[in-house]
């Protein structure tokens, strides 16, 4: 268990750049639940495994990635600022998160859990560590691992923002325009599937555009923002 333990002190000391002074709260907070003895006593179990500390990393999070939105994006609006929040401490974000700062490898889970580990079990771990971190060292430096932990995913969900505005705007015009939704045609044309290619061609009455993307999404979000230049080069 030692070895285990300063193994998790090394991953949490290179990846977010935290040292802890109390060692036994980043071994429970990467103690998942089903690791401990279904037997045992309740509150045994509660100081044992990391569902307490998940709560609290789960409530601090949002409000330093709040503050980190806050920061960061000076001229975002509050529904903009939401919408990126949301996208950051999504399950998904949190597990791809702990997932490239290899954090996951010496947490203490049941061997018969789902292989691969589901999202929701990988983003708990990362919400238990924040928690620990916090109650270590407070709230700056849980903060700053925060965002030591999700560098790198700024960009993504503001990509994500855009995508979604760029749909959102098209549908606007659309109803305004001619009282019906933008019908979209997307399929994949190749790729590998780490890479893969789509395209997408959107459609409004009379006028349509074309574009590629490596997701679905991403393919409906280009051809929506180039049918939207179309319409302004024709409106202006």
């Amino acid at each position: 268990m030692a070895s285990k333990s300063a193994q998790r002190l090394k991953s949490v000391q290179q990846h977010l750049a935290y040292t802890f002074k109390n060692t036994e709260l980043l071994d429970q907070a990467c103690t998942h639940a089903s690791f401990c003895d279904a037997n045992a006593p309740e509150q045994q179990r509660l100081n044992e495994n990391n569902e307490r500390m998940e709560f609290l990393g789960d409530g601090l999070l949002g409000a330093a990635v709040g503050l980190l939105m806050y920061q960061e994006y000076p001229d975002a609006s509050e529904g903009h600022l939401s919408k990126l929040r949301s996208h950051l401490v999504s399950r998904k974000t949190l597990a791809k998160a702990i997932d490239a700062r290899g954090l996951l490898e010496d947490c203490p889970i049941d061997a018969n859990l789902q292989t691969p580990w589901p999202g929701s079990v990988k983003a708990n771990i990362a919400e238990a560590i924040l928690g620990a971190i916090y109650l270590d060292g407070g709230w700056d430096a849980m903060q700053a691992a925060v965002k030591t932990l999700l560098d790198g995913f700024f960009d993504g969900a503001s990509k994500e923002q855009a995508a979604g505005d760029a749909k959102n705007l098209l549908q606007t015009w659309a109803l305004k325009h001619h009282r019906s939704l933008p019908q979209y045609q997307s399929k994949r044309t190749g790729g590998t599937d780490h890479e893969p290619e789509f395209i997408c061609t959107v459609s409004i009455a009379d006028r349509s555009a074309t574009a590629n993307g490596t997701s679905k999404r991403h393919s409906e979000a280009q051809a929506a923002k180039a049918l939207l230049a179309e319409i302004k080069q024709s409106e202006s």
